[in-house]
């Protein structure tokens, strides 16, 4: 059965590292107090280019994922510093967000009781109304914060959202 749920949800974008960011991370996660310099990481990981992880150090080191070992004022490496606790929680979900949390009302076409996602398409070409449907509160207790934000991100490339928690406000069949 093809249903039209309207969701309201409660998301905030989310930023994925990119590949230099996760290996500066990964590196300080693996090597901590042994960390290698740029030069060396470079090297080992045959990147070619160390502003490559230059850059990625800098991102990271702006949002707080990693701190300075030492209060010295100088150009730090690598090596001079560690992962902050904001950097495990960073590594660990594969990026951080970005901003406050916004409310979004969405239109899902699904089939129900897959909860497979269906065209847009497919989930309007259906003009009336049937009976016999499932409630919006059979729906809410089905449908899990991941599939939200699963549908939030497959329509949209340029941004990544986070789904913090939604609600099922309208069901048609």
């Amino acid at each position: 059965m093809e249903l039209t749920v309207t969701i309201v949800i409660t998301a905030v974008e989310f930023r994925r590292l990119n590949s230099f960011e996760w290996a500066v991370l990964s590196l300080l996660d693996k090597f901590q107090s042994n960390a290698p310099t740029i030069a060396n990481a470079t090297d080992q990981l045959c990147i070619g280019e160390p502003a490559f992880l230059a850059t990625a150090l800098e991102s990271v080191r702006l949002v707080g994922a990693v701190q300075p070992k030492t209060d010295e004022l100088r150009r730090l490496d690598l090596s001079d510093y560690e992962l902050s606790e904001a950097g495990k929680a960073i590594l660990r979900e594969d990026g951080w967000e970005t901003g406050d949390e916004q409310p979004l009302t969405e239109e899902i076409a699904l089939d129900w009781p897959s909860l497979k996602f269906l065209s847009q398409a497919n989930g309007k070409r259906q003009s009336e109304r049937k009976q016999g449907g499932p409630s919006p509160d059979d729906v809410q207790e089905k449908l899990t914060t991941e599939k939200v934000e699963q549908w939030l991100n497959q329509s949209d490339n340029s941004r990544c959202w986070r789904a913090k928690s939604f609600y099922v406000t309208n069901v048609e069949v």
